[in-house]
């Protein structure tokens, strides 16, 4: 049977976690692992010579803060614009809470799949240990850092410290303002086909030869390191005005 809801209501008076707390030993170890990316120095290295790790979940809902919960871990690990397909981190994960039939239907992950897996900190315990000090990338990543560093903060007092870089972000700045920006538009527009789309592996997969692509057409723009990509990013006007001369749908 599935494990049933408990008390939802936690110190803050929104939707707990209905699962059990990590052992002390668990949350030791997650803290030890999560600060450990607090020395990536890297951000002057050429984008080619760095390691990443590209990250997505599956969830039982969009809102970490209403009770929705983590049911899939999913990363790739890629050396410049290579996909390193030898090294794959993928965990279903124990919700306990019903995984609505939408999300069952999109994912192909149901209740009696999930009831039989570990729960969220043991998942997240070897997440951040395939994670390492390496620079974590994802699309829409905050939605999925949303529910990650939710469990980590409350529980274990900690939050994921790796330097992050959003693909999604990456689209926003490289191509003209209102140009759709979402996973399944930038698939199309560059030709990846879809396979294992809504899968936290398989979305991984995905947005790592997104990334690979971004990263081979900004080196061709003077954009090589992770420093160059943020003031990309973050700049602006200034740089929107390039944008239109340098990238193409």
């Amino acid at each position: 049977m599935f494990t049933p809801l408990i008390n939802r209501l936690n110190l803050t008076g929104k939707y707990s976690y209905p699962g059990p707390p990590p052992s002390e030993a668990t949350v030791k170890e997650i803290k030890e692992l999560a600060e450990k990316a607090k020395n990536f120095k890297n951000l002057n290295t050429p984008m080619d010579e760095l390691i990443f790790t590209v990250l997505d979940t599956e969830t039982t809902g969009f809102c970490a803060h209403q009770g929705d919960e983590i049911i899939s871990l999913g990363a790739v690990k890629m050396s410049g614009t290579q996909i390193i397909t030898a090294k794959k981190f993928h965990r279903l994960v124990n919700p306990y809470r019903p995984i609505p039939e939408l999300i069952t239907q999109l994912t192909g992950i149901d209740n009696n799949m999930a009831d039989n897996e570990e729960d969220v900190f043991s998942a997240l315990r070897e997440m951040l240990g395939f994670l390492g000090n390496t620079i974590m990338v994802g699309h829409s990543l905050g939605l999925d850092l949303a529910f990650i560093n939710r469990k980590l903060k409350h529980f274990c007092n900690t939050r994921v410290h790796n330097i992050i870089i959003d693909t999604k972000n990456i689209a926003n700045a490289m191509y003209p303002p209102d140009s759709a920006t979402d996973l399944d538009t930038l698939l199309q527009l560059h030709d990846i086909e879809p396979q294992g789309r809504h899968t936290a592996i398989g979305d991984a997969l995905l947005t790592a030869k997104l990334f690979g692509i971004f990263i081979k057409k900004m080196r061709k723009n003077q954009i090589r390191t992770v420093k160059e990509l943020y003031d990309f990013i973050y700049h602006g006007d200034t740089v929107h005005s390039i944008n239109r001369v340098f990238f193409h749908w």
